[in-house]
């Protein structure tokens, strides 16, 4: 029973690291299109 219940926490760790890996790469991408945005801004006054 022991051995269940260590498995079972380690799965909910698991769990818990991989949505927080989730949340931070959400983040990441939200931050990369604000600045794909500015720099299409940016570019957008040099193009013929």
């Amino acid at each position: 029973m022991d051995q269940i219940a260590r498995s079972v926490a380690d799965v909910s760790q698991a769990a818990e690291e991989s949505n927080a890996g989730a949340a931070q790469a959400t983040g990441a991408a939200r931050q990369l299109a604000g600045l794909a945005v500015g720099l299409n801004r940016s570019v957008a006054h040099f193009r013929v």
